[in-house]
Order: C-alpha cells, then structure tokens, then sequence
C-alpha cells in the first residue's frame, strides 16, 4: 500500500541532501584548486633547481680555471728540470682526479 508523502519528512530530507549536492559540486572544484596549487609548486622547484644547476656550472668553470691559473703560476716559478718529471707530475695531479669518468658498455 502506498503512503503519501508527509511533507514534513520531506522537508528534512531536503537540507541533507543539499549538502549532499554542495559536496558532488564542490569536489571537482577542490580537486582542480589542489592540482593548481601542485602544479605552481613543481613550476616553482624546478626553476629553483636550474638556477642551482646553473649556479654550481660557475662555481666548477670557476675552479678550474683557478686550478689552471695555479698551476701555470707553479711552472713560471719552478721550470722543469727534465720533460719526464713534468708528465709524471701532471698526470697525478689530486685535483683533476674524480673529475670525469669513463664508462664502457
């Protein structure tokens, strides 16, 4: 048997399920608003990561080129004695070790 619809009933129903309805609204909102915000924030980080990248290329061209003006500056003070001595010393030179390698497959 069927029942009519008590208006009262009804009428408490309606406020639930508005919420409801503000929520199924509001969700892709949220998501949209906290994708936004991610995406900022990564945009903002790799920036911030390449001018570091960027950064630490001067500092190495930077001692390298210190390096190389300090070793021209040993070899105006100390001429070599005999061509030997001199390629033995550049090849163990502790500041050029570690700065490339060499990789074979």
């Amino acid at each position: 048997m069927l029942r009519s619809v008590d208006v009262q009933q009804l009428f408490l129903q309606s406020t639930a399920v508005e919420k409801v309805q503000q929520l199924q609204h509001q969700h892709p909102e949220m998501q949209q608003k906290y994708l936004a915000m991610q995406l900022t924030e990564e945009r903002r980080l790799s920036q911030e990561q390449v001018a570091h990248a960027e950064e630490t290329e001067r500092v190495m061209l930077r001692d390298r080129e210190e390096r190389r003006r300090r070793r021209q500056a040993e070899a105006e003070q100390h001429p070599p004695q005999e061509s030997g001595s001199r390629e033995e010393a550049a090849g163990a030179d502790p500041d050029e070790q570690g700065e490339h390698i060499d990789i074979r497959v």
